[in-house]
Protein backbone atom coordinates (compact mmCIF):
# COMPACT_ATOMS: atom_id res chain seq x y z
CA UNK A 1 0.00 0.00 0.00
CA UNK A 2 2.59 2.09 0.67
CA UNK A 3 4.40 1.92 -2.80
CA UNK A 4 1.23 2.62 -4.52
CA UNK A 5 0.49 5.48 -2.10
CA UNK A 6 3.69 7.12 -3.31
CA UNK A 7 3.22 6.55 -6.80
CA UNK A 8 -0.63 8.30 -6.46
CA UNK A 9 1.22 11.37 -4.68
CA UNK A 10 3.86 11.76 -7.68
CA UNK A 11 1.30 11.39 -10.68
CA UNK A 12 -0.86 13.81 -8.22
CA UNK A 13 1.97 16.34 -8.50
CA UNK A 14 2.75 15.76 -11.95
CA UNK A 15 -0.60 16.26 -12.48
CA UNK A 16 -0.70 19.77 -10.68
CA UNK A 17 3.00 20.51 -12.68
CA UNK A 18 1.11 19.58 -15.97
CA UNK A 19 -1.77 22.14 -15.17
CA UNK A 20 0.30 24.87 -14.20
CA UNK A 21 2.64 24.22 -17.69
CA UNK A 22 -0.67 24.79 -19.46
CA UNK A 23 -1.60 27.75 -17.82
CA UNK A 24 1.02 29.11 -19.19
CA UNK A 25 1.31 27.97 -22.31
CA UNK A 26 -2.50 29.24 -23.14
CA UNK A 27 -1.23 32.89 -21.21
CA UNK A 28 1.94 32.89 -23.87
CA UNK A 29 -1.02 31.93 -26.55
CA UNK A 30 -3.03 34.36 -25.62
CA UNK A 31 0.23 37.27 -26.29
CA UNK A 32 0.87 36.43 -29.34
CA UNK A 33 -2.09 36.11 -30.45
CA UNK A 34 -2.32 39.87 -29.20
CA UNK A 35 0.95 40.43 -30.81
CA UNK A 36 0.33 39.24 -34.11
CA UNK A 37 -3.53 40.96 -33.67
CA UNK A 38 -1.08 44.17 -33.04
CA UNK A 39 1.29 43.68 -35.88
CA UNK A 40 -1.18 42.72 -38.56
CA UNK A 41 -3.21 45.93 -37.48
CA UNK A 42 0.34 48.13 -38.45
CA UNK A 43 0.94 46.25 -41.31
CA UNK A 44 0.11 47.28 -45.28
CA UNK A 45 -2.96 45.71 -46.49
CA UNK A 46 -2.06 42.16 -48.44
CA UNK A 47 -2.99 43.91 -52.14
CA UNK A 48 -0.58 47.47 -51.22
CA UNK A 49 2.64 47.73 -52.89
CA UNK A 50 5.51 49.96 -53.13
CA UNK A 51 7.52 51.02 -56.42
CA UNK A 52 9.98 53.56 -56.98
CA UNK A 53 12.46 54.90 -59.50
CA UNK A 54 15.30 57.23 -59.13
CA UNK A 55 16.97 58.85 -62.21
CA UNK A 56 20.52 60.44 -62.42
CA UNK A 57 20.44 62.93 -65.73
CA UNK A 58 23.59 64.46 -66.85
CA UNK A 59 22.99 66.43 -69.68
CA UNK A 60 22.79 70.48 -71.19
CA UNK A 61 21.52 72.82 -74.16
CA UNK A 62 24.68 74.86 -74.76
CA UNK A 63 24.03 78.61 -74.92
CA UNK A 64 20.42 78.73 -73.70
CA UNK A 65 19.07 79.96 -70.64
CA UNK A 66 20.56 81.91 -67.70
CA UNK A 67 21.02 81.99 -64.13
CA UNK A 68 22.28 84.88 -62.58
CA UNK A 69 23.32 87.75 -64.21
CA UNK A 70 21.85 89.68 -67.36
CA UNK A 71 23.66 88.28 -70.76
CA UNK A 72 24.93 85.48 -68.58
CA UNK A 73 24.79 81.94 -69.66
CA UNK A 74 24.37 80.18 -66.76
CA UNK A 75 22.37 77.28 -68.77
CA UNK A 76 25.34 76.87 -71.26
CA UNK A 77 26.54 74.68 -68.25
CA UNK A 78 26.48 70.45 -68.29
CA UNK A 79 24.19 69.90 -65.00
CA UNK A 80 24.06 65.95 -63.32
CA UNK A 81 19.77 66.63 -61.47
CA UNK A 82 18.42 63.50 -59.77
CA UNK A 83 14.43 62.75 -58.82
CA UNK A 84 13.05 60.42 -57.19
CA UNK A 85 9.46 58.88 -57.48
CA UNK A 86 7.54 56.65 -54.64
CA UNK A 87 4.56 55.49 -55.30
CA UNK A 88 2.21 53.26 -53.16
CA UNK A 89 -0.45 51.59 -54.68
CA UNK A 90 -3.36 49.97 -52.26
CA UNK A 91 -6.55 48.27 -53.24
CA UNK A 92 -10.04 47.64 -50.41
CA UNK A 93 -11.87 45.17 -52.59
CA UNK A 94 -9.16 43.70 -55.62
CA UNK A 95 -10.81 46.34 -58.02
CA UNK A 96 -10.21 49.54 -56.89
CA UNK A 97 -6.87 51.22 -56.08
CA UNK A 98 -6.17 54.37 -54.01
CA UNK A 99 -2.82 55.62 -55.25
CA UNK A 100 -0.49 58.30 -52.94
CA UNK A 101 2.83 59.40 -54.75
CA UNK A 102 5.88 61.21 -53.30
CA UNK A 103 8.40 63.36 -55.69
CA UNK A 104 11.69 65.11 -54.98
CA UNK A 105 14.27 66.52 -57.33
CA UNK A 106 16.55 69.08 -57.97
CA UNK A 107 15.95 70.96 -61.16
CA UNK A 108 15.76 74.53 -61.72
CA UNK A 109 14.41 76.80 -64.31
CA UNK A 110 16.99 76.36 -67.29
CA UNK A 111 17.75 74.14 -69.41
CA UNK A 112 15.53 71.73 -68.38
CA UNK A 113 13.26 73.67 -66.47
CA UNK A 114 10.39 72.72 -64.80
CA UNK A 115 8.23 75.87 -66.41
CA UNK A 116 5.24 75.21 -69.26
CA UNK A 117 6.54 77.62 -71.61
CA UNK A 118 10.13 75.83 -71.47
CA UNK A 119 10.02 73.68 -74.67
CA UNK A 120 13.44 71.81 -73.45
CA UNK A 121 11.65 70.64 -70.66
CA UNK A 122 12.15 67.17 -69.73
CA UNK A 123 9.28 64.50 -68.23
CA UNK A 124 11.88 63.73 -64.97
CA UNK A 125 12.49 67.43 -63.62
CA UNK A 126 11.13 67.53 -60.51
CA UNK A 127 12.10 70.75 -58.41
CA UNK A 128 12.40 72.19 -54.52
CA UNK A 129 16.02 71.48 -53.75
CA UNK A 130 15.60 67.35 -53.04
CA UNK A 131 13.37 67.96 -50.76
CA UNK A 132 10.20 65.74 -50.02
CA UNK A 133 6.20 66.40 -50.94
CA UNK A 134 3.19 65.23 -51.79
CA UNK A 135 2.36 64.33 -55.75
CA UNK A 136 -0.28 62.56 -56.22
CA UNK A 137 -3.33 61.64 -54.57
CA UNK A 138 -6.52 59.97 -55.72
CA UNK A 139 -8.79 57.08 -55.51
CA UNK A 140 -10.44 54.69 -58.41
CA UNK A 141 -13.49 52.63 -58.00
CA UNK A 142 -15.31 51.18 -60.88
CA UNK A 143 -19.28 51.45 -61.10
CA UNK A 144 -21.96 50.36 -64.02
CA UNK A 145 -22.75 47.08 -65.09
CA UNK A 146 -20.02 44.79 -65.38
CA UNK A 147 -17.42 47.90 -64.16
CA UNK A 148 -17.77 49.63 -67.54
CA UNK A 149 -17.33 52.99 -65.84
CA UNK A 150 -13.91 54.27 -63.46
CA UNK A 151 -14.54 57.05 -61.56
CA UNK A 152 -11.48 59.10 -60.53
CA UNK A 153 -11.74 61.16 -57.86
CA UNK A 154 -8.25 63.13 -55.13
CA UNK A 155 -7.13 65.90 -53.94
CA UNK A 156 -3.59 65.87 -56.07
CA UNK A 157 -4.26 64.06 -59.61
CA UNK A 158 -3.39 65.14 -63.09
CA UNK A 159 -5.36 64.62 -66.44
CA UNK A 160 -3.38 62.87 -69.09
CA UNK A 161 -3.36 60.06 -66.07
CA UNK A 162 -6.86 59.60 -66.03
CA UNK A 163 -7.09 59.56 -69.56
CA UNK A 164 -6.44 57.65 -72.63
CA UNK A 165 -3.18 59.40 -74.58
CA UNK A 166 -3.48 57.65 -78.14
CA UNK A 167 0.31 57.59 -78.30
CA UNK A 168 2.63 54.23 -78.62
CA UNK A 169 5.79 57.00 -78.86
CA UNK A 170 7.77 56.63 -75.50
CA UNK A 171 10.79 58.52 -75.41
CA UNK A 172 10.61 59.41 -71.71
CA UNK A 173 13.35 62.35 -72.23
CA UNK A 174 11.49 65.51 -73.81
CA UNK A 175 8.04 66.39 -71.90
CA UNK A 176 6.64 67.82 -75.36
CA UNK A 177 6.66 64.57 -77.29
CA UNK A 178 4.78 62.88 -74.19
CA UNK A 179 1.72 65.02 -75.15
CA UNK A 180 1.25 63.05 -78.61
CA UNK A 181 1.19 67.08 -80.29
CA UNK A 182 -1.43 68.09 -78.27
CA UNK A 183 -0.26 69.44 -75.87
CA UNK A 184 -3.32 71.89 -75.60
CA UNK A 185 -5.79 69.69 -74.54
CA UNK A 186 -3.08 67.14 -72.63
CA UNK A 187 -1.76 70.02 -70.80
CA UNK A 188 -0.80 67.61 -67.39
CA UNK A 189 -3.22 69.93 -65.50
CA UNK A 190 -2.76 68.67 -61.67
CA UNK A 191 -4.67 69.25 -58.61
CA UNK A 192 -8.21 68.59 -57.03
CA UNK A 193 -10.25 66.56 -59.85
CA UNK A 194 -13.17 63.78 -60.76
CA UNK A 195 -12.96 62.20 -63.91
CA UNK A 196 -14.85 59.38 -65.31
CA UNK A 197 -13.58 57.02 -68.16
CA UNK A 198 -15.72 54.17 -69.59
CA UNK A 199 -14.45 51.64 -72.48
CA UNK A 200 -16.40 49.34 -74.24
CA UNK A 201 -16.91 45.85 -72.92
CA UNK A 202 -15.54 43.39 -75.04
CA UNK A 203 -13.04 40.54 -74.80
CA UNK A 204 -9.46 41.32 -73.53
CA UNK A 205 -7.40 42.43 -76.43
CA UNK A 206 -10.54 43.38 -79.32
CA UNK A 207 -11.42 46.70 -81.00
CA UNK A 208 -13.47 49.16 -78.22
CA UNK A 209 -14.32 52.73 -78.27
CA UNK A 210 -13.43 54.38 -75.42
CA UNK A 211 -14.56 58.08 -73.17
CA UNK A 212 -13.59 60.28 -70.97
CA UNK A 213 -14.68 63.72 -69.10
CA UNK A 214 -12.81 64.96 -66.07
CA UNK A 215 -12.46 68.47 -64.23
CA UNK A 216 -9.02 69.14 -62.58
CA UNK A 217 -9.15 71.96 -60.82
CA UNK A 218 -4.76 73.53 -61.09
CA UNK A 219 -4.31 77.03 -60.02
CA UNK A 220 -1.80 78.18 -58.08
CA UNK A 221 -1.50 81.27 -55.45
CA UNK A 222 0.08 84.04 -57.69
CA UNK A 223 -0.40 87.89 -57.90
CA UNK A 224 -3.08 88.78 -60.31
CA UNK A 225 -2.33 91.13 -63.42
CA UNK A 226 -5.03 93.37 -63.06
CA UNK A 227 -4.21 96.74 -62.14
CA UNK A 228 -7.48 96.46 -59.52
CA UNK A 229 -5.49 94.19 -57.88
CA UNK A 230 -3.03 94.87 -54.63
CA UNK A 231 0.03 93.49 -54.21
CA UNK A 232 -0.71 89.50 -52.29
CA UNK A 233 -3.92 89.43 -54.33
CA UNK A 234 -4.32 86.08 -55.25
CA UNK A 235 -6.32 84.38 -58.51
CA UNK A 236 -6.21 80.81 -59.40
CA UNK A 237 -5.36 79.63 -55.88
CA UNK A 238 -6.87 76.92 -55.16
CA UNK A 239 -4.00 74.67 -53.85
CA UNK A 240 -2.79 77.26 -51.82
CA UNK A 241 -6.02 79.39 -51.08
CA UNK A 242 -9.06 77.10 -50.84
CA UNK A 243 -11.11 80.21 -49.99
CA UNK A 244 -11.19 80.61 -53.96
CA UNK A 245 -13.26 77.25 -54.00
CA UNK A 246 -12.35 74.70 -57.12
CA UNK A 247 -15.67 76.18 -58.78
CA UNK A 248 -14.34 79.56 -59.21
CA UNK A 249 -13.29 80.75 -63.09
CA UNK A 250 -9.86 82.14 -61.54
CA UNK A 251 -8.70 78.49 -59.78
CA UNK A 252 -7.40 77.06 -63.03
CA UNK A 253 -10.32 75.05 -64.10
CA UNK A 254 -9.28 72.18 -66.80
CA UNK A 255 -12.74 70.62 -68.19
CA UNK A 256 -11.64 67.66 -70.98
CA UNK A 257 -13.60 65.65 -72.68
CA UNK A 258 -12.12 62.61 -74.96
CA UNK A 259 -14.04 60.06 -77.44
CA UNK A 260 -11.94 57.33 -79.18
CA UNK A 261 -11.45 54.29 -80.92
CA UNK A 262 -8.61 51.90 -79.70
CA UNK A 263 -8.06 49.00 -82.40
CA UNK A 264 -6.04 45.88 -82.32
CA UNK A 265 -3.08 47.67 -83.30
CA UNK A 266 -4.00 51.23 -83.98
CA UNK A 267 -5.82 53.81 -82.52
CA UNK A 268 -7.75 57.58 -82.75
CA UNK A 269 -9.28 60.21 -80.69
CA UNK A 270 -10.29 63.48 -80.82
CA UNK A 271 -9.79 65.70 -77.66
CA UNK A 272 -11.40 69.14 -76.05
CA UNK A 273 -10.21 71.12 -73.33
CA UNK A 274 -11.59 74.59 -71.78
CA UNK A 275 -9.50 76.46 -69.52
CA UNK A 276 -9.89 79.14 -67.13
CA UNK A 277 -7.48 81.76 -65.64
CA UNK A 278 -4.04 80.39 -64.32
CA UNK A 279 -4.23 76.99 -67.12
CA UNK A 280 -1.80 76.50 -69.25
CA UNK A 281 -0.62 74.80 -72.46
CA UNK A 282 1.90 72.57 -71.80
CA UNK A 283 5.68 72.47 -72.86
CA UNK A 284 4.76 75.45 -75.22
CA UNK A 285 7.13 78.29 -76.57
CA UNK A 286 7.46 81.09 -74.87
CA UNK A 287 4.32 83.02 -74.38
CA UNK A 288 2.36 80.62 -75.67
CA UNK A 289 2.85 78.46 -72.50
CA UNK A 290 2.28 81.11 -69.77
CA UNK A 291 -1.03 80.40 -67.84
CA UNK A 292 -3.83 82.54 -68.61
CA UNK A 293 -4.33 85.89 -67.23
CA UNK A 294 -7.31 87.70 -65.46
CA UNK A 295 -10.51 87.09 -67.59
CA UNK A 296 -9.17 84.76 -70.13
CA UNK A 297 -9.95 80.94 -71.46
CA UNK A 298 -9.16 79.04 -73.80
CA UNK A 299 -10.33 76.29 -76.35
CA UNK A 300 -8.25 73.44 -77.26
CA UNK A 301 -8.59 70.44 -79.57
CA UNK A 302 -6.49 68.07 -80.84
CA UNK A 303 -6.65 65.02 -82.72
CA UNK A 304 -4.28 62.04 -82.32
CA UNK A 305 -3.79 58.66 -84.04
CA UNK A 306 -0.99 55.85 -83.43
CA UNK A 307 -0.38 52.48 -85.30
CA UNK A 308 2.31 49.30 -83.62
CA UNK A 309 3.53 46.78 -86.00
CA UNK A 310 1.84 43.26 -84.56
CA UNK A 311 5.46 41.65 -83.42
CA UNK A 312 7.99 44.06 -81.78
CA UNK A 313 11.67 44.27 -84.36
CA UNK A 314 12.54 46.41 -87.38
CA UNK A 315 9.45 47.77 -88.56
CA UNK A 316 8.41 50.87 -86.18
CA UNK A 317 5.70 52.37 -84.61
CA UNK A 318 4.05 55.86 -85.85
CA UNK A 319 2.69 58.03 -83.38
CA UNK A 320 1.24 61.65 -84.87
CA UNK A 321 -1.27 64.35 -83.56
CA UNK A 322 -2.54 67.97 -84.02
CA UNK A 323 -3.84 70.51 -81.39
CA UNK A 324 -4.79 73.99 -81.69
CA UNK A 325 -5.72 76.25 -78.52
CA UNK A 326 -7.84 79.17 -79.21
CA UNK A 327 -7.55 82.11 -76.24
CA UNK A 328 -10.10 84.66 -75.59
CA UNK A 329 -11.35 87.39 -73.40
CA UNK A 330 -10.38 90.86 -72.55
CA UNK A 331 -6.86 90.75 -70.11
CA UNK A 332 -5.40 94.25 -68.74
CA UNK A 333 -2.02 92.52 -68.44
CA UNK A 334 -0.06 91.09 -71.49
CA UNK A 335 -1.24 86.63 -71.33
CA UNK A 336 -0.86 84.02 -73.91
CA UNK A 337 -2.02 84.32 -77.35
CA UNK A 338 -3.77 81.12 -79.64
CA UNK A 339 -1.40 78.54 -80.10
CA UNK A 340 -1.25 75.46 -82.65
CA UNK A 341 1.02 72.08 -82.23
CA UNK A 342 1.95 68.92 -84.18
CA UNK A 343 4.29 66.06 -83.59
CA UNK A 344 4.97 62.76 -85.69
CA UNK A 345 7.08 59.82 -83.53
CA UNK A 346 8.76 56.60 -84.88
CA UNK A 347 10.11 53.68 -82.31
CA UNK A 348 11.46 50.87 -82.84
CA UNK A 349 10.87 47.95 -79.77
CA UNK A 350 13.69 45.51 -79.44
CA UNK A 351 15.50 46.35 -82.34
CA UNK A 352 18.81 44.35 -81.29
CA UNK A 353 17.82 43.79 -78.02
CA UNK A 354 14.80 42.43 -76.50
CA UNK A 355 13.20 45.11 -74.53
CA UNK A 356 15.40 47.93 -75.63
CA UNK A 357 13.64 50.98 -77.40
CA UNK A 358 14.89 53.61 -80.07
CA UNK A 359 12.95 56.10 -81.60
CA UNK A 360 12.59 59.75 -83.23
CA UNK A 361 10.42 62.34 -83.33
CA UNK A 362 9.46 65.84 -84.77
CA UNK A 363 6.90 68.59 -84.14
CA UNK A 364 6.58 71.90 -83.34
CA UNK A 365 5.27 72.80 -80.24
CA UNK A 366 2.60 75.52 -78.78
CA UNK A 367 3.64 78.75 -80.44
CA UNK A 368 1.46 82.25 -80.54
CA UNK A 369 1.29 83.45 -83.85
CA UNK A 370 3.11 86.50 -84.66
CA UNK A 371 5.62 86.53 -81.46
CA UNK A 372 9.17 85.65 -80.97
CA UNK A 373 10.13 82.26 -82.53
CA UNK A 374 6.79 81.98 -84.47
CA UNK A 375 8.14 78.71 -86.12
CA UNK A 376 9.83 76.49 -83.43
CA UNK A 377 11.15 73.12 -84.50
CA UNK A 378 12.14 70.50 -82.14
CA UNK A 379 13.62 66.98 -83.23
CA UNK A 380 14.46 63.80 -80.57
CA UNK A 381 15.99 61.03 -81.33
CA UNK A 382 17.26 58.38 -78.24
CA UNK A 383 18.43 54.81 -77.32
CA UNK A 384 16.96 53.29 -74.74
CA UNK A 385 19.16 50.33 -73.47
CA UNK A 386 17.32 47.89 -71.07
CA UNK A 387 20.60 47.19 -68.77
CA UNK A 388 18.11 44.58 -66.15
CA UNK A 389 14.79 44.74 -65.12
CA UNK A 390 15.75 47.52 -62.94
CA UNK A 391 18.16 49.44 -64.69
CA UNK A 392 18.26 51.32 -68.03
CA UNK A 393 20.41 53.86 -69.58
CA UNK A 394 18.85 56.46 -72.68
CA UNK A 395 21.29 58.48 -74.21
CA UNK A 396 19.00 60.86 -76.57
CA UNK A 397 19.85 64.12 -78.53
CA UNK A 398 17.36 67.08 -79.59
CA UNK A 399 17.20 70.25 -81.45
CA UNK A 400 15.51 73.69 -81.42
CA UNK A 401 14.66 76.01 -83.28
CA UNK A 402 13.01 79.44 -83.24
CA UNK A 403 12.82 78.73 -79.72
CA UNK A 404 11.74 81.73 -77.77
CA UNK A 405 13.99 83.45 -75.02
CA UNK A 406 13.63 86.38 -72.55
CA UNK A 407 16.30 89.17 -73.39
CA UNK A 408 18.61 88.47 -70.30
CA UNK A 409 19.19 84.97 -71.91
CA UNK A 410 21.70 83.60 -75.08
CA UNK A 411 23.69 87.04 -74.32
CA UNK A 412 20.73 89.12 -74.97
CA UNK A 413 19.35 87.33 -78.37
CA UNK A 414 15.62 87.12 -78.59
CA UNK A 415 15.61 83.13 -79.93
CA UNK A 416 17.68 80.53 -79.52
CA UNK A 417 18.86 77.87 -82.15
CA UNK A 418 21.06 74.78 -80.89
CA UNK A 419 22.02 71.51 -80.01
CA UNK A 420 21.05 69.47 -76.47
CA UNK A 421 21.39 65.94 -74.97
CA UNK A 422 21.70 64.13 -71.87
CA UNK A 423 22.35 60.59 -70.51
CA UNK A 424 19.54 59.17 -68.41
CA UNK A 425 19.86 56.43 -65.81
CA UNK A 426 16.69 54.97 -63.99
CA UNK A 427 16.63 52.70 -61.12
CA UNK A 428 13.42 51.06 -60.86
CA UNK A 429 12.48 49.19 -57.67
Amino acid sequence: MGSADHHSALLAKELVELQQGSANLAEQATALEKAAAGLEAQAFAATTTLKGEASFILGGVPGYGSKGAPNSKGGSHTTLNDELRLNLYTSFSGKDLLRVRWGAGNFSSYPFGTSTSNIFKLIHTENGNDQVFLDRLYYQFPIGKNDQYKVSIGALIRNNEITWIPSVYRSDVLDYFSTGGGSGVYNKALGEGIGISWKQPVPAGKPALIANLNVIVSGSAVNSGSSSCSAGCNNGASGADSSYGIDNAGSGINALAQLGYQGENWGLALGYRHGTTQTAVRSANGVAGTPLADGQQDNSVAINAYWHPRHSGWIPSISTGFGYNLVNGSSTAPGPQSSRSWMVGIQWNSPWKTSDAAGVAIGQPGNAAGATGSSPWLIEGFYRYQISNNLSLTPALFYGSGVSTSNANDGGQPIFNGLGGVIQTTFSF
